[in-house]
């Protein structure tokens, strides 16, 4: 099955050489491409999954120019049940088309985690979401 496409909108920034800035995203399109995923609730940028998996998920982000974004890395911090990082999530890929995770976890749990972004001047930024398996 294809992987569920999460493309996040941010506005465009700038950061200090020093600092990383939490980047808000200004939007979200979900495209499930009949994985079992959804916005936590309309205006969030939080994500439920549910049902079959593994689900993948490609997370792509562009700034409010339509400039692409680069997702770099991700760090993953459970916050409720599930088990390990590594067991529920057991592989991420970083390519020109983003970020795509594996979602592996059965159980009623949820993550935070974070995205680490870069746009075109090279400046870093995070995204903030959540990701709960229910």
């Amino acid at each position: 099955m294809p992987a569920a496409l999460v493309a996040y909108t941010v506005a465009a920034y700038t950061s200090s050489q020093s600092q990383v800035l939490t980047i808000h995203p200004t939007g979200i399109t979900l495209t499930p491409n009949g994985n079992n995923i959804a916005q936590a609730s309309p205006g969030s940028y939080d994500l439920v999954v549910s049902g079959r998996l593994p689900v993948n998920i490609q997370f792509s982000v562009t700034d409010s120019s339509g400039a692409t974004c680069a997702v770099v890395g991700i760090a993953i911090d459970p916050v409720s049940g599930g088990g390990t990082v590594r067991d529920a999530f057991p592989t991420a890929l970083i390519n020109a088309n983003g970020l795509t995770l594996a979602d592996n976890d059965p159980t009623n749990s949820s993550y935070d985690f974070l995205l680490l972004i870069q746009n075109a001047e090279g400046d870093l930024g995070l995204i903030d979401p959540l990701i709960t398996n229910q």
